[in-house]
């Protein structure tokens, strides 16, 4: 009976190491997006992280400015963009200051934390869903959001 129950306990470690070993497997690209990203510490622009996202789709920065304004982790006054102070203070977005021909600009980008937040989303097919309520994502959005 001792050896039965001892073979029966190996197969089914066997199995369980087996199915483990296909997790692993299935989520070793996304392993690895976050490890090469979140060491980067790098800022993206949002055109940047849009074609990184969507693997260039067409209008894809335009969809992702769209969903970062829906979530409130961006503001838009006239043309210009600013991260709000939700996406900071969770280090999902900055803003920076740009040079461009002796003009500086103030641009808000994605942080490496905030895009790999956003991969994770994209691949669960949570990004663009109507499922995703603001509330749900980003609790203190209410709070914290700027009027308007």
């Amino acid at each position: 009976m001792l050896a039965l129950e001892a073979e029966r306990e190996r197969l089914r470690l066997a199995e369980e190491n087996q199915h483990l070993t296909q997790r692993l497997e299935r989520d070793r690209p996304a392993v690895e997006f976050h490890d090469e990203v979140a060491v980067a510490e790098s800022e993206f622009l949002l055109r940047v992280a849009a074609k990184t996202l969507f693997n260039g789709e067409r209008n894809a920065e335009a969809r992702l400015v769209h969903w970062l304004l829906d979530h409130r982790w961006l503001t838009r006054t006239g043309r210009a963009r600013e991260a709000t102070a939700y996406a900071v203070q969770r280090g999902y977005m900055r803003q920076r200051i740009d040079v461009v021909r002796g003009r500086a600009y103030s641009v808000a980008v994605l942080t490496a934390q905030g895009l790999v937040l956003l991969r994770h989303l994209y691949r669960s097919g949570e990004l663009f869903t109507a499922r995703i309520d603001a509330g749900q994502l980003l609790p203190a959005a209410r709070d914290e959001a700027p009027e308007g």
